[in-house]
């Protein structure tokens, strides 16, 4: 395999899919999806070189104030 940059793309598109739970005592859990929608080959015909990735975040915030944004319109 040559490892060259004018034998790789330099940009990569993918689909992100995440899906989660947040409480109300700010405990959280999100699993996530990366499918690549793109090859990095710039070789016609060559192997699909794509890239994948499953992951999952579990955590809890910190500080359990919660902020809100007004953005109604003022007249």
């Amino acid at each position: 395999m040559v490892f060259d940059y004018g034998d790789y793309g330099h940009y990569l598109a993918s689909a992100i899919v995440q899906v989660g739970y947040e409480s109300k005592t700010g405990v959280f859990i999100y699993g996530y999806y990366n499918y690549s929608l793109t090859t990095m080959n710039n070789f016609d015909y060559g192997p699909t070189i794509a890239n994948r990735a499953v992951g999952i975040s579990i955590g809890k915030y910190l500080s359990n104030k919660k902020i809100t944004l007004d953005t109604k319109n003022k007249q």
